[in-house]
């Protein structure tokens, strides 16, 4: 099992630097991620996802986020919502993976500013430090599930 990691970038060219930062890791046998999405939340403040390769637990918490993000002009109460819909629409409906995706919606959306973008991925505990070291050279902000 991974842990799910968010990056928060300033703009989305340099979230996609961290997309092909983390295709190089995986390729060079670094780390082993499941998959990865960059979501940019424009200046108008709509959500798009500007490149995915996640499947799984990893779609959920991508369209958890889209949807938490949606959700977020309502308040906790709305981005809880909005979240727990768009882990429905994910394909992971159980309870578990709700609230899991909830609480890290929560904690990336806190962060998140208009003209932002995030990359979000899921890595196996043996690549977090890593993955970690490598994102934060790039100044991204490393958001960690459960931290």
């Amino acid at each position: 099992m991974g842990q799910f990691m968010a990056v928060i970038f300033s703009d989305p060219a340099q979230a996609s630097e961290g997309a092909r930062a983390l295709s190089a890791m995986h390729a060079d046998g670094g780390i082993a991620p499941s998959g990865m999405a960059v979501v940019v939340k424009e200046p108008s403040g709509r959500w798009v996802v500007k490149e995915k390769t996640a499947g799984g637990a990893l779609a959920t918490v991508v369209a958890a986020l889209i949807g938490g993000f949606a959700g977020a002009a309502g308040g906790p109460v709305g981005a809880a919502i909005g979240a727990a819909g768009g882990a429905l629409v994910g394909g992971g409906a159980d309870l578990i993976h709700v609230k899991a995706a909830t609480a890290f919606v929560d904690q990336v959306s806190r962060q998140l500013t208009a003209g932002q973008a995030v990359l979000v991925t899921e890595i196996t505990e043996d690549g977090t430090l890593a993955f970690t070291e490598r994102m934060q050279a790039m100044d991204g902000i490393v958001v960690h599930d459960g931290g």
